[in-house]
């Protein structure tokens, strides 16, 4: 029992998604960042401890899965929050939220989020993460792709 305890001290079982300041942010050497998220590596302790929402185990997957593609990955937090803002392999900058489904009760704030993002960092588009949800619109200048997983983990780069 006392090697497992060792093992939890040595390996991590969150890692942080800092918020964005406008630049890039040094995660390591001391550098610290306000009030970053922590995303469980393990879905099932994630579950059992932490929360238990279909919502946050789709955002869980897509944090894991921008990690294990080389992205850099932060949070937005202005007026509104989006889930995920940052750059991918090619550099290149997005915004990202996460949703296991936009209703008439949460596309406000689930809509709200990505656009404040993407009018403060000049991106023309941005795009949510469903379950099974597929279509685009326009807002205020935004297009906003919204896709299932499913489909979003077949996409290159």
């Amino acid at each position: 029992m006392k090697d497992f305890y060792t093992l939890i001290k040595k390996e991590p079982l969150t890692l942080p998604s800092p918020r964005f300041n406008g630049e890039r942010i040094k995660v390591r050497d001391g550098v610290s960042w306000a009030k970053p998220l922590k995303y469980v590596l393990d879905m099932g302790l994630a579950h059992k401890t932490v929360d238990a929402r279909l919502g946050r185990a789709l955002e869980i997957l897509v944090f894991l899965d921008l990690m294990r593609n080389g992205y850099e990955v932060y949070y937005y937090e202005g007026i509104k929050q989006c889930d995920f803002v940052g750059y991918n392999r090619e550099k290149q900058f997005f915004a990202l939220q996460v949703s296991w489904e936009i209703t008439k009760d949460n596309q406000e704030g689930e809509y709200s989020g990505l656009i404040e993002a993407c009018k403060e960092y000049n991106l023309k588009k941005g795009m949510i993460i469903t379950r099974d949800q597929e279509y685009t619109l326009r807002i205020e200048s935004i297009t906003i792709d919204i896709i299932p997983y499913t489909k979003w983990l077949l996409r290159v780069g």
